[in-house]
């Protein structure tokens, strides 16, 4: 229910986004994580089954099961292009191919509710989600915030299907407690 916004880029930026997927595609094929899923054998119906072999394992070990799923509200509306950029840079991502994006976004446009329409806008912040790159730049400014929470807590196994994210433990609960709020905290903080 509600509104949900969609950008429709115009026909020449969509065929140039088209013609360069590829591009984009070898990056994620050379960026790859465990923890990313939306690929090859690895789509949301995988990590769910994952999810409950996991649970279902740690009951029969007689462990503690814990996992949070956070959905990032408006996620694509809201990532700042300077943090894509500075993503890109530490990610070793195409710059020319983030820029040209980029701009695709900031085109003038008009916002349409029903038969209301507004002035022409610019945005200056958010990915279009639907765009031939949308995915991987979701994709790209996730990475930094997970492989940290990674490195602090390796315990915990997450889950990550485009803007939703799943975190996840199995242990006694002390180190349930500390392990997977500490990575959640770890990520919500840095993603805000």
């Amino acid at each position: 229910g509600g509104f949900r916004p969609i950008g429709l880029i115009p026909w020449l930026p969509r065929i140039w986004m088209r013609a360069r997927r590829e591009i984009a595609t070898h990056w994620e094929r050379t960026h790859d994580r465990p923890y990313l899923y939306a690929g090859p054998a690895k789509g949301a119906d995988v990590a769910a089954w994952k999810q409950a072999a996991r649970a279902e394992h740690a009951v029969k070990c007689q462990l503690v099961y814990g996992i949070v799923l956070l959905d990032l509200v408006k996620a694509f509306e809201r990532i700042r292009h300077g943090y894509l950029l500075e993503q890109a840079i530490v990610h070793a991502y195409p710059l020319w191919l983030l820029r040209r994006s980029l701009a695709t976004y900031r085109l003038v446009r008009v916002v349409r509710i029903g038969n209301a329409i507004s002035h022409k806008v610019q945005a200056c912040r958010g990915i279009t989600a639907g765009s031939g790159f949308a995915t991987t730049e979701m994709r790209l400014a996730i990475l930094t915030p997970l492989d940290r929470a990674h490195a602090e807590h390796p315990t915990v196994v997450s889950t990550a299907f485009v803007d939703d994210i799943a975190c996840e433990l199995a242990s006694r609960e002390e180190a349930l407690l500390q392990h997977l709020v500490g990575f959640v905290l770890m990520v919500c903080e840095a993603l805000e």
